[in-house]
């Protein structure tokens, strides 16, 4: 008789341990789906964040490449004089640029999955600027912003980077 109670528990350990493995297999099946979207969503953000803090560093800390560039030979765009200090000329050079096809300037400062707005406000109107596609509410975004001087006055930059 023996050895018919010690199957007989085995048998019940062997469903116990069958059970718990189901409940947990289940409530992995229903909760790994949503952590693994959520991840991705800011994965997403995250990569989108670092590309629009890389690009609005080099439109206002630098002058770009070449340094005296135009929209036909730029390759790297700079905005900047020197560092936060905006180049009016530039400024309009690349707006115009954005104008005339934005998704060649797009490719230029490397947002090839992404859309970019560019805005700058100062006390002074005539010197605000607005550059680029306006988001979608829905759109994803990631904003950057920067204290610079235009033309003497103190002035946000604004890069909104979207998809």
């Amino acid at each position: 008789m023996r050895i018919n109670e010690q199957g007989q528990a085995l048998m019940l350990e062997l469903v116990g341990v069958l059970f718990v493995f189901l409940i947990i297999f289940l409530f992995l099946e229903n909760i790994w789906p949503e952590n693994v979207s959520r991840w991705k969503g800011e994965y997403e953000f995250q990569t989108m964040y670092n590309r629009a803090q890389q690009e609005s560093t080099a439109l206002v800390e630098s002058p770009g490449y070449p340094m005296d560039w135009n929209p036909q030979s730029v390759q790297i765009v700079g905005l900047s004089v020197q560092k936060n200090v905006l180049d009016s000329n530039r400024l309009q050079m690349f707006s115009q640029m954005v104008l005339d096809d934005y998704n060649l300037t797009k490719h230029k400062m490397k947002f090839f999955e992404y859309d970019f707005f560019i805005e700058i406000d100062s006390n002074k109107d005539s010197l605000d600027r607005n550059i680029g596609r306006i988001p979608n509410p829905a759109s994803n975004t990631a904003v950057v912003w920067r204290n610079v001087s235009l033309e003497g006055q103190n002035a946000i930059f604004r890069l909104t980077v979207f998809r």
